[in-house]
């Protein structure tokens, strides 16, 4: 399934996960259904189950050429842009309670999740790191 970095996404993910640099991340499909979901986002996304309604959002700013959003609601949260390229965009709620970074990959999206620490620049560069790996 995972083309690209192979299963070495998910391992990178888990690490960050492990060492609690993100507090969650899911892979959703281009089909349709969520592939895997750890930590807070199993709240929002159910594995191996279909995608919510509010899943639409994610990959709506990858096909629409209205490009990326200013904010978008998730996880209860509303999460405010800070950040964006061609193949992601971060942002962050209300007092940073909760951050969202997705990423666009050749088979879906990535989504992951992150609290305050460490600061979203860190989040940023490891998630960058762990998309562009799938790339190649």
């Amino acid at each position: 399934m995972a083309e690209g970095g192979g299963a070495n996404w998910d391992f990178a993910l888990e690490r960050l996960f492990l060492q609690r640099i993100i507090s969650g991340y899911a892979l959703l499909t281009v089909s349709g259904r969520c592939e895997k979901v750890v930590g807070v986002l199993s709240k929002e996304f159910e594995s191996q189950g279909p995608l919510p309604a509010s899943a639409k959002q994610v990959f709506d700013p990858f096909v629409e050429a209205s490009g990326h959003p200013t904010s978008f609601l998730l996880c209860g949260h509303k999460v405010v842009v800070f950040l964006q390229s061609s193949r992601s965009y971060y942002g962050v709620s209300h007092r940073r309670r909760l951050g969202i970074g997705i990423c666009r990959v050749p088979f879906g999206v990535i989504v992951v999740s992150f609290g305050r620490q460490p600061l979203p620049q860190i989040i940023v560069s490891e998630v960058e790191t762990i998309c562009n790996m799938m790339w190649s």
